[in-house]
């Protein structure tokens, strides 16, 4: 798995990016992808919006072996505990979308196949790895909505990432990894939805349908701000 931004600047077309945007309409989404980053003496600190969370967890889960104890839960429309191969701890349902409870010493591997094979899912999960540690709020991200006006600031605060891995934070931070202080806000701006021929079904519809825009991104580095803006087409 790859971090969304990363690709787009890159001009990486993958999974990772379709995924991301398949539940965008047509508009601007504002405060997407926040980030803040504190550099200190034992390593990085950030915070970060519910946007970041697969791509952290992943991350992190790459950098760990064998067992570790994972904590909250993962979110989905199916029975996680039907595709799982380790234990889970409980269901909550509520319109559709199914929360599993994770509380438990999990084989590495395991969970990293389960996000291979669902993707879509979302990884609200909490461990340590060698050098740092990810604490995730263990509930689901709030629906993405297009708005015509600024909207109040929201602070990242769904997911904390604490690491000595400096090509960790290279991931997300892009081009300024060596800041001691750095907050991230980025606008989604889709302009165009490229919909395939011969489909019918509302849902393949929409999971197959091409998403034209870019992402505007508003850096603080230190106290230098600088707007950069990356076309997609994912």
């Amino acid at each position: 798995m790859t971090f969304v931004l990363e690709s787009i600047a890159r001009n990486v077309k993958d999974a990772t990016v379709h995924d991301a945007f398949i539940k965008y309409s047509k508009g601007t989404f504002r405060q997407r992808y926040l980030v803040q980053s504190k550099k200190g003496k034992e390593g990085w600190t950030l915070k970060t919006s519910a946007d970041y969370v697969n791509s952290i967890v992943h991350a992190g889960l790459e950098r760990a072996s064998g067992s570790i104890r994972v904590t909250g839960a993962i979110i989905a429309t199916f029975k996680v505990a039907e595709h799982a191969t380790f234990p889970t701890q409980g269901l909550k349902q509520f319109m559709g979308i199914k929360q599993t409870l994770v509380d438990d010493d999990i084989p590495v591997a395991q969970l990293l196949d389960l996000m291979q094979k669902q993707p879509r899912a979302f990884y609200a999960l909490s461990f340590s790895f060698p050098g740092g540690s990810i604490k995730t709020k263990a509930k689901a991200p709030k629906s993405a909505k297009p708005s015509t006006k600024e909207t109040t600031e929201v602070k990242p605060d769904f997911c904390v990432l604490k690491t000595l891995d400096e090509s960790f934070v290279n991931h997300i931070l892009l081009d300024v990894p060596a800041a001691k202080s750095v907050t991230l806000s980025h606008s989604v701006v889709i302009t165009d939805i490229e919909l395939p021929q011969n489909i019918a079904d509302p849902v393949q519809l929409r999971e197959q349908s091409i998403r034209v825009g870019s992402m505007v991104r508003t850096c603080v580095a230190d106290d230098v701000t600088t707007k950069k803006e990356y076309p997609f087409r994912a």
